[in-house]
């Protein structure tokens, strides 16, 4: 007969060293942390503790990828970054942005779980991304603001990190569909807090900053601390809306009605002429557009127009002030002036430019005898130009237009799942209305920027998942030809859904 020994019978086993002593280790550390987060300011306390409360959540969620993706979609709102070095050279120092920070861990995450071989690093973007990055250093060697130049490199880094994460991470139009999702939250999220901010007459920032504004308020939602920046963020994601609401295929919904509405009165709200005149254009490039792909919405247009129509006479009011305190010739014959101090500069430092973000450090040597305002050019191709020289400013305006043309093709593929082609006809009329916007402004803030590399990838993965490529095209009409069924994702350097 053999005896059961329960487990309270059971000697318990002596616990160690570690095990009796850690409690006491953790309270002195939550302890020293407590004293430590006392004497500092309270938003990095709260940044802080959220932070962790972060940390913690990503140890609970078995889908860690997936909760990280939607992290880094609606971390582009905040413009928070954390500097170092801040004033060396006379510079804004290094800029480590929160989305950057979440991207990091994105893409380490990717790194850890996607085979070799399957991490793409640029698509049909390649070229003039390399001639991008290569105008960008070239300027760095030969500027006499090195550091200056060091912490725009950094810049350059970050965003191309937001299009790199934003390429790996969507595999598949289910998973594309959600991040365009996620985008319209970002639109519904700024909208309220810019309706916010106007009707208080403050702009405030994430770091607990707080700007008064004047008889127009113009804020910048949390995105920015200028309207110009704010309407450069929403306007990607408010085409995408728009094409989605005017164009067949689904039903019209409240929702995506709303959101429209909500998206068009916030950039009504911002009373920025440029930003306007951006969505104008591409309003007309969207309807062109529509028009030719037979994808049009009959009973969609006249309550687009109405609507744009409505917001813009209720913020008439508010426009007419600001046309008082700054006509448009006043405004055109300023940033004339600063364009035709940028032409002095290229004309001076045609190969190499003056140095990557060293513009505002060198512009006023090229002065001369011109009187008026002196700024920054408040156009975006001269100051690209300025900095790295006329090949920089090429490499530039090719990205763009390589971009344009895949969401050209994409949009004819309509045939296709729509998330696919509204997202192409969508990013088309965008980036044409961009393309005004950036001739009348200087294109400097991360959010923005940021927004505009995650469409780069967007319009990227759609095209891989539509297969308008030119070259996969050539290759199912030789294998078509060939009688060859050796067509698959893989040889094309598409990744696998995970």
């Amino acid at each position: 007969m053999t005896t059961q020994v329960s487990k309270l019978d059971r000697p318990s086993p002596v616990p160690s060293r570690f095990a009796t002593l850690w409690p006491y280790a953790a309270g002195a550390a939550v302890g020293a942390a407590a004293l430590v987060l006392g004497t500092m300011e309270m938003r990095w306390t709260v940044y802080i503790m959220g932070a962790v409360l972060g940390g913690l959540v990503f140890l609970v969620i078995p889908d860690t990828r997936r909760l990280m993706m939607r992290a880094f979609v609606i971390s582009l709102q905040a413009d928070l970054c954390v500097r170092f070095m801040y004033g060396k050279a006379g510079s804004g120092g290094l800029a480590l942005y929160m989305t950057s920070i979440i991207a990091i861990g994105l893409a380490a995450h990717l790194a850890m779980t996607t085979k070799r071989g399957e991490l793409i690093y640029a698509g049909a973007l390649k070229k003039p991304i390399a001639a991008w990055f290569i105008t960008t250093l070239l300027s760095l060697v030969m500027t006499n603001e090195r550091f200056v130049g060091i912490t725009e490199l950094f810049f350059c880094l970050q965003i191309y990190l937001v299009y790199w994460v934003t390429l790996n991470t969507i595999h598949t139009e289910e998973r594309l569909e959600e991040f365009v999702k996620l985008l319209f939250i970002c639109l519904a999220m700024q909208s309220l807090v810019y309706f916010f901010q106007s009707a208080t007459g403050m702009t405030f920032t994430l770091t607990g900053k707080i700007i008064a504004e004047g008889d127009v308020p113009r804020p910048g939602g949390t995105v920015s601390t200028n309207p110009a920046g704010f309407a450069s963020f929403i306007i990607p994601i408010l085409f995408l809306a728009v094409t989605r609401f005017v164009t067949i295929g689904a039903p019209m919904t409240f929702r995506s009605a709303l959101l429209v509405v909500m998206g068009i009165a916030a950039l009504v709200l911002t009373v920025t002429r440029a930003s306007w005149g951006a969505f104008v254009l591409g309003a007309m490039v969207l309807v062109f557009l529509s028009i030719r792909r037979g994808v049009l919405r009959p009973r969609a247009l006249p309550a687009f127009a109405a609507a744009a129509f409505v917001l813009f006479m209720a913020a008439w009011p508010m426009m007419a002030t600001r046309l008082q305190t700054a006509s448009v010739s006043d405004s055109y014959d300023e940033r004339a002036l600063l364009m035709e101090i940028a032409l002095r500069v290229i004309a001076a430092h045609p190969v190499f430019g003056v140095g990557a973000g060293a513009y505002p450090h060198t512009y006023k040597a090229y002065v001369g005898d011109v009187d008026g305002w002196l700024y920054t050019v408040h156009n975006e191709y001269l100051l690209r130009t300025a900095e790295t020289g006329i090949p920089g400013g090429i490499a530039f305006v090719a990205l763009i237009i390589t971009s344009l043309r895949q969401a050209l093709r994409v949009s004819r593929a309509t045939t296709k799942s729509r998330t696919l082609w509204t997202l192409g006809l969508g990013w088309a009329a965008a980036l044409l209305g961009l393309c005004f916007e950036i001739y009348w402004d200087a294109w400097r803030g991360f959010t923005y920027n940021a927004m505009l590399w995650m469409m780069f990838a967007l319009t990227e993965v759609a095209e891989r998942l539509a297969g308008t490529a030119p070259e996969r095209r050539e290759r199912i009409a030789t294998a078509q030809g060939t009688g060859s069924t050796e067509i698959n994702d893989g040889a094309l350097g598409t990744p696998a859904a995970p």
